[in-house]
C-alpha cells in the first residue's frame, strides 16, 4: 500500500470480489435490459389475451342470459 496513490476498500478489508462478472459493456448492458424487456411485453400481451377472453366469455354469457330473461 505504500506505493499506491489511492486506497480502496478492498485494500483496507482484502476483499476478493472477482469484477469480471460486473465488466459489462454499455451495448451488452442494453443487450441483457432490451431482452428482459421483450420477455416482459410478451407476458402482458399473454396475460391481456387470457383476461380478453375471459371478459368476451362473461359478456356473452351475460348477455345471453339477459336475453333469456327478456324473452
Amino acid at each position: 500500500m505504500e506505493s499506491s496513490t489511492a486506497i480502496s476498500s478492498a485494500d483496507l478489508f482484502g476483499s476478493d470480489m472477482d469484477d469480471s462478472r460486473l465488466d459489462l459493456t454499455a451495448a451488452e448492458l442494453i443487450n441483457r435490459i432490451s431482452f428482459q424487456a421483450s420477455q416482459d411485453i410478451s407476458s402482458l400481451k399473454n396475460i391481456a389475451g387470457e383476461t380478453g377472453k375471459k371478459f368476451t366469455t362473461f359478456a356473452s354469457s351475460f348477455m345471453s342470459d339477459l336475453q333469456d330473461r327478456i324473452l
